[in-house]
């Protein structure tokens, strides 16, 4: 059977023949694998020859593929096609699914500097030039301090050796670390993470892993501090806008020391998410100044933790909480999120165990304050629990009204702004009635007409 002409092959459906022929159409740009019994050196010179391919996905689990020097060459060739952007590791399906052989990255894909070796230095610069990959996703990989570290230290200087990635996702991933060099002061991915956060060209990373309890810090403290240096160093800011790091284990000196690295490169950061984070005075007052200093382009913070009962009760914090409020008074953000890691796994409580997991007054009023008269932007907010129900309420209210676009209307010379916003909040009587009171020309011109 001939396929069909297509941008996309899927080598599910067709034959080594068929394959290596279209392999090279113009107008294949994308392929998927799908299974990896194949004739391996005949793909292996198709892919040296293509000059067409921009995105490769192997949707199977390579757990069981034995990784010779043919296979090896066979994926080398992929990671040297000259207009490859996209590359996707999605084959995970059994519960020995994280068993990825590295070698397949470190020796395969990756292995840039393969060329180094061997041939001179003009033709080493050249290929570094083609190497246009912007996008690596890995999923359902094992990291092990006992069995990986050389793979993982290889894989964070493949990753710096690609002068065009900007997004990196390491997905379900499991994590086994060494506790007692975490209380050294390293960690099984410090190299990963060393390279993700000095990177010039990265703007998104995602690192999540499959459990919780066992995945101690993502990065070391001395980690943090060599980054931090190196941030002082550059001519310019790295371009990082997007960090995801889930799963992990923040103490408090950690999610500081994170916090005050990511402050010195806040110019265009635009979303951060981590779990799961311990609080305590110095790092609340740090995500304030975070805040004011990213208030223009940060749209989306999100902080979860494990244990957030010192953020309710620990009467020295209420400073930190007004500091917070005032920060966010000046901020664009739309999404703030400080809260349980596992909220529905909470037992139901009577009235005054919910009394005893609301914010002071002090606090919840700050907050409101914020909301009520500064922050137009925010449309999701939580601080660990409910407020009470009145000032909970309010909080709604006001939410609410800022995703029908109360910022807009309030900043706007047109009338369109404010029908915008009252048609968003039709079914709220109360919400019409703010917009209407805010402007009432819109009554008169209703009668008008």
């Amino acid at each position: 059977m001939t396929p069909m002409l297509s941008d996309t092959i899927n080598n599910d459906a067709n034959n080594d023949d068929e394959l290596t022929l279209i392999l090279n159409r113009k107008n294949a740009v994308q392929i998927q694998l799908q299974n990896m019994t194949f004739d391996y050196p005949r793909w292996t010179e198709a892919l040296d020859q293509n000059r067409t391919l921009v995105h490769v996905t192997i949707a199977v689990s390579l757990r069981a593929l034995a990784t010779n020097p043919t296979v090896l060459q066979f994926f080398r060739a992929i990671g040297k096609l000259p207009r490859l952007q996209k590359l996707e590791f999605r084959g995970g399906t059994s519960c020995c699914h994280w068993r990825f052989p590295w070698q397949i990255l470190t020796k395969g894909c990756l292995l840039l500097h393969d060329d180094v070796q061997h041939d001179d230095n003009e033709s080493s610069n050249e290929q570094h030039q083609q190497s246009v990959l912007h996008t690596l996703h890995i999923q359902d990989v094992e990291f092990s301090s006992g069995k990986h570290q050389e793979e993982i230290t290889e894989l964070a200087q493949c990753i710096s050796s690609l002068p065009s990635l900007k997004k990196l996702t390491l997905a379900h991933c499991r994590l086994e670390q060494n506790y007692q060099n975490y209380r050294a002061g390293s960690t099984t991915l410090d190299p990963l993470f060393h390279a993700i956060l000095t990177s010039p060209t990265l703007e998104k990373v995602i690192v999540s892993a499959t459990r919780v309890h066992a995945l101690g810090g993502a990065v070391s403290k001395q980690t943090l501090r060599q980054v931090f240096a190196s941030h002082q160093q550059m001519q310019q800011p790295m371009a990082l806008q997007e960090l995801r790091l889930l799963q992990f284990d923040f103490v408090p000196d950690i999610l500081t020391a994170l916090l005050g690295t990511l402050l010195r490169q806040h110019a265009q950061f635009k979303s951060l998410f981590l779990s799961s984070c311990q609080w305590d005075r110095t790092s609340l007052r740090l995500l304030a100044q975070f805040l004011i200093q990213s208030s223009d382009n940060l749209k989306e913070l999100q902080l979860l933790g494990t244990d957030l009962n010192n953020l309710l009760h620990d009467s020295s914090l209420v400073e930190c909480h007004v500091e917070l409020a005032d920060a966010l008074a000046s901020s664009s953000l739309w999404t703030f999120l400080v809260r349980e890691l596992y909220p529905w796994k909470k037992k139901k409580r009577n009235h005054d165990d919910e009394k005893e997991l609301e914010l002071t007054l002090v606090a919840q009023q700050a907050y409101l304050t914020m909301i009520q008269t500064h922050n137009y932007h925010l449309q999701e907010f939580c601080m660990v629990q409910q407020f009470a129900p009145q000032p909970q309420g309010l909080m709604e209210f006001y939410l609410r009204l800022n995703r029908a676009g109360r910022h807009d209307a309030e900043n706007s010379d047109h009338k369109q702004a404010w029908v915008n916003a009252v048609a968003a909040v039709n079914d709220s009587v109360a919400c019409i009635f703010f917009f209407l009171s805010r402007n009432p020309s819109l009554c008169n011109e209703a009668l008008l007409e």
